[in-house]
């Protein structure tokens, strides 16, 4: 995770090679992992991997504000 607080989205997309803002897009649409696997191409387990990673992701960036003083 980098220093300003966002999710490394450049990482995600080396390590699954895929477009992972596209991804997060489309789940923000509200679009199933299913509808996304058929116009993307991607595996449904890739497609859950990526998305345990984000979640990974952003409780450890609340872990780390919430413990700021």
């Amino acid at each position: 995770m980098p220093a300003n607080g966002k999710i490394n989205e450049k990482e995600l997309c080396r390590k699954y090679r895929t477009n992972v803002p596209r991804l997060i897009r489309a789940w923000k649409k509200g679009l199933s992992d299913l509808e996304i696997s058929r116009a993307t191409g991607i595996n449904l387990s890739t497609l859950q991997r990526i998305r345990e990673d984000i979640e990974l992701a952003h409780r450890r960036l609340r872990l780390t504000e919430k413990k700021k003083p």
